[in-house]
């Protein structure tokens, strides 16, 4: 462990603090609308629903697989990319989204280890 700027222990994680990510899929947008927008990509069909309640800490979207939910989005830093979550068949993933152009996203999952 090492300690922060404000003198509290941090975990590194091995590989540099960095996430193992793989590909999950790459979408293409079909629709947009005021309130969201509907992609397409090798594993079905994506709604992407905006939501009128936002926060710091409160997702901006939250994203529908297949009439499933798949997770709620998040801002990060860098504006091109939003992370969340899923609860898979093995587990908990984190899940990142990269807005590559207006009408272009790819997903990464994160590895299993």
């Amino acid at each position: 462990m090492v300690a922060n700027f404000h003198s509290r222990p941090v975990k590194r994680r091995s590989g540099g603090g960095k996430w193992q990510l793989a590909d999950f899929d790459t979408l293409q947008r079909e629709k947009k609308s005021e309130g969201g927008s509907v992609w397409k990509g090798k594993r079905g069909l994506y709604i992407i629903r905006h939501m009128e309640k936002q926060g710091e800490r409160l997702p901006v979207a939250k994203v529908i697989l297949n009439n499933e939910f798949l997770t709620g989005l998040f801002k990060t830093k860098n504006t091109a990319i939003f992370s969340g979550d899923a609860r898979l068949e093995d587990g908990k993933k984190f899940l990142l989204f990269r807005v590559l152009a207006a009408d272009k996203m790819e997903v990464k999952i994160q590895k299993s280890s």
